[in-house]
């Protein structure tokens, strides 16, 4: 095995594999990306129309991710510049730059890991979660459930920020923050260095 190089930074950059694999254990390549972070719990997010989800379906249908992984990141990409752009000028440009120097500051599960392979690559082989059966409702983070409400969701669907919207969540899942963690404490190192 090839040692691992180091980044620009100095920083060495992690393989993305498990502690210990064996026999009864899958390998991380086995593990089919879920639409969510693994540990994560969903509910269901219901819209106040059918065409609401059917409009969201037919703007993001062609980018090859499932919808709930679509609303739910850009969702939490609403928030944060919601909450902290306010306070913090250029919040998304100083993000970016936070994100483009990611590196995996700690072991990734297999899980994690497939995640972030799903998250980096965009495919309609993802795990689909099915909307509800009225045609109204999609599965999103039940964490994110008691934060939002349709006018905030519909304004977060934009299709030219969604691959920012997965930098930050892979820059967030690989420091062991959540998406808001990570950006909050992006915003304030900022902060101190100006």
């Amino acid at each position: 095995m090839e040692p691992a190089k180091p980044l620009a930074h100095g920083a060495p950059r992690l393989r993305l594999i498990s502690g210990t694999e064996s026999p009864e254990s899958p390998s991380t390549s086995d593990l089919s990306p879920s639409v969510f972070r693994p540990s994560e719990r969903t509910a269901p997010f219901a819209f106040s129309r059918s065409e609401s989800l059917i409009d969201i379906a037919c703007r993001f249908e062609s980018l090859g991710r499932p919808i709930p992984q679509v609303v739910s990141l850009l969702t939490q990409r609403q928030i944060v510049e919601d909450d902290i752009e306010g306070r913090v000028p250029h919040l998304a440009s100083v993000l970016d730059v936070v994100a483009s120097r990611a590196a995996i500051a700690r072991e990734l599960s297999p899980a994690d890991a497939s995640y972030l392979r799903g998250l980096k690559s965009a495919t309609s082989s993802l795990r689909r979660e099915s909307s509800g059966q009225d045609g109204r409702t999609i599965p999103l983070p039940a964490r994110l459930i008691a934060q939002i409400d349709e006018s905030l969701v519909l304004r977060a669907l934009r299709v030219d920020r969604l691959s920012q919207a997965i930098e930050w969540e892979s820059a967030a899942l690989v420091s062991g923050r959540s998406m808001f963690e990570w950006a909050a404490l992006g915003a304030l190192q900022n902060d101190f260095q100006h």
